[in-house]
């Protein structure tokens, strides 16, 4: 993609991003316990470079992977909220609009998330000195929601 076709698609995305933002905000809120000042939203093209990142990220193998029923989401979220340093946070495709955000910590997501409410499939958090991600995948199998959990640059054995 050229230069000219590359602003083109970041304005396109900009003014939908602008469209959905409030949905996008009313997920973020249903994902985080926070105010205004607790996370920080990051532009487009910063977005982009740090999802570039992710798929550098230990060469694409998870050092962790495990699939839940979506009622045992809390003990992932327990474990996710121990992890130090800073995170960007993809909430299913609306990142692509109107942006990644980076919560001050990662001890503002809500112990009683469940997808489906709003988020409907996805988050990603991605560490703010790309070595490290955590993804968080949503489906139903049969009726009964499940969530894919995967963890890379945590050498968790």
């Amino acid at each position: 993609m050229n230069e000219i076709e590359r602003r083109r698609d970041v304005l396109f995305r900009r003014a939908r991003g602008k469209i959905i933002f409030g949905e996008y905000f009313e997920k973020i809120g249903d994902l985080l316990d926070f105010d205004r000042g607790s996370i920080k939203f990051i532009g487009l093209e910063e977005t982009d470079e740090v999802l570039k990142s992710h798929f550098r990220i230990s060469g694409g193998v998870p050092d962790y992977s495990k699939t839940i029923v979506s009622s045992k989401i809390g003990e992932i979220i327990s474990s996710i909220k121990k992890r130090a340093g800073d995170f960007y946070v993809f909430i299913d495709d609306d990142w692509r609009y109107c942006g990644a955000i980076s919560p001050m910590s990662l001890n503002l997501i809500k112990s009683d998330f469940l997808f489906g409410v709003k988020i409907l499939n996805d988050v990603l958090f991605v560490s703010a000195d790309y070595t490290k991600k955590i993804s968080l995948d949503y489906y139903e199998n049969k009726g009964v929601g499940c969530i894919d959990v995967s963890e890379y640059g945590f050498n968790r054995s």
